[in-house]
């Protein structure tokens, strides 16, 4: 999304900006640079005095921000706005009419997606080059590589029970779109893998709309240990999570 500014650096956000804002997807970068604006510069208007209030208390989040233009209706009062208001008041008729369109598309699909753009499928067990597919813990292995789920489900639901087993299933039911038994699988593991299973189990919290622990379970993986794991557990809180202290 790009949008036209005066001054990329400083100034409270126009409703222009604010608006094309909520009236599009922005990436992280963009949604953490109109917060900051936001965060950092005084309103030139009532609405935005209201809007910076409500924002502050609630963490500056973006879903906040459409949670209040929903709820509030703000008609700024600059002399710009005043000066265009037929194009403010259909700017932010849009806006409500998106906002109620995706919290109808919300309800009907329960969980929140934004976890899918830091969610990396677990690589799996490597496989040498020429091998043939000759043993149950080649074939499970071969089907997970591949991205067939749900016969290397089959196939490990025959082997012995180990932390590898667990955690391969469990990651099977994650990509098949089933959280709970995944964190059912997970359960029942002991400690091999153990870096990867948490990161694992905070996605399957994530993706069930249990923001909340989640992000504890990413806090606490993130300061836990040096491992591949807890990097991408501190990458996820800077980066999906960026008011987390």
């Amino acid at each position: 999304m790009h949008v036209e500014k005066n001054n990329p650096d400083i100034g409270f956000p126009t409703w222009e900006e604010i608006n094309a804002f909520l009236s599009n997807e922005p990436n992280e970068i963009e949604k953490i640079a109109l917060i900051e604006r936001i965060r950092n510069n005084k309103p030139s208007d009532l609405a935005g005095e209201g809007l910076q209030k409500f924002l502050h208390k609630n963490g500056y989040n973006h879903d906040a921000a459409r949670k209040w233009i929903l709820e509030f209706n703000p008609k700024p009062q600059n002399n710009r706005v005043i000066r265009n208001t037929n194009f403010y008041v259909k700017a932010i008729a849009a806006s409500l009419l998106l906002v109620v369109a995706i919290g109808l598309v919300l309800r009907i699909q329960k969980n929140s997606t934004k976890w899918k753009q830091f969610y990396t499928t677990d690589p799996g067990l490597a496989i040498e080059m020429g091998a043939q597919i000759s043993t149950k813990m080649t074939t499970w292995s071969y089907h997970y590589r591949t991205g067939n789920f749900e016969s290397a489900l089959n196939e490990l639901n025959t082997l012995t029970n180990s932390d590898t087993i667990h955690f391969y299933r469990a990651s099977c039911y994650f990509e098949l779109g089933k959280a709970t038994e995944c964190l059912s699988e997970l359960a029942g593991m002991r400690s091999t893998l153990q870096g990867r299973a948490v990161l694992l189990k905070a996605f399957c919290y994530w993706s069930l709309d249990d923001e909340n622990r989640a992000r504890k379970i990413f806090r606490e993986l993130c300061f836990l240990e040096n491992s591949i794991a807890s990097r991408q557990a501190c990458f996820i809180l800077t980066n999906a999570f960026p008011n987390e202290p």
